[in-house]
């Protein structure tokens, strides 16, 4: 058999060379040029879905703290009440078309309080604040009873952040549907609107906006 082989190999005109001659130069360099443009393009396709879920996880996120935040406010809100003596529940300087603060029968509603306590309201203050990267801030100040004096230190009220990022916060006063462009008789106010805008960062093309209007049902005093 080994004889027949070689006799073979000796009569053919290619001898007994192997038929597989291997790759060329030129087509090492085509298969490389086809395997980073392959590769390109699933980079590109990865990065596009990286950059997707990016948008979408901070609008969850923003969404998700906008209407954390405006359910605070206007629940906090619709309780608003006059402490006695008083003439309405809203506090003068504090009140603008870029923060509220205001009376409320919350706390001391859902909460044990001690009886000198009881009866008499939190106060509840919101705005940005800029000493926490301008997040929007719940201001609670529970009051402070000494015999017939009742006062709400604000210096003393828990201050946390209800919504990062981004935020704008605007409050808008009506006088029974009328909307009240200058602040100067809180009195006449019995409804506030809420705009609040949320957004990730600056570069965010797509901010979470909401708006809601609160009535606000119990101006009578405490007392």
């Amino acid at each position: 058999m080994m004889l027949a082989w070689v006799r073979s190999c000796a009569r053919s005109e290619s001898g007994c060379r192997s038929t597989d001659a291997g790759m060329t130069l030129v087509e090492l360099l085509v298969g490389m040029v086809l395997m980073s443009i392959v590769l390109s393009l699933l980079a590109l396709a990865f990065n596009g879905d990286l950059k997707t879920t990016k948008v979408v996880n901070n609008r969850v996120n923003s969404t998700a703290d906008a209407r954390l935040a405006m359910e605070a406010i206007t629940r906090h809100l619709r309780v608003g009440v006059t402490p006695a003596g008083m003439s309405n529940p809203f506090v003068s300087g504090k009140t603008t078309g870029t923060s509220v603060s205001f009376y409320s029968s919350w706390v001391t509603a859902r909460e044990a309080a001690p009886a000198a306590t009881a009866t008499v309201p939190t106060r509840y203050t919101y705005a940005l604040d800029p000493a926490r990267n301008n997040c929007l801030a719940e201001w609670v100040t529970p009051a402070v009873v000494s015999g017939t004096s009742t006062t709400w230190p604000f210096t003393d009220g828990s201050r946390h952040c209800i919504a990062n990022g981004v935020v704008t916060v605007a409050f808008s006063y009506y006088d029974t549907g009328t909307s009240i462009s200058t602040i100067s008789d809180l009195t006449l106010v019995d409804s506030v609107g809420v705009t609040l805008t949320v957004a990730a960062s600056s570069s965010d093309t797509y901010p979470i906006t909401l708006t809601d209007r609160v009535t606000l049902p119990n101006l009578g005093s405490t007392s």
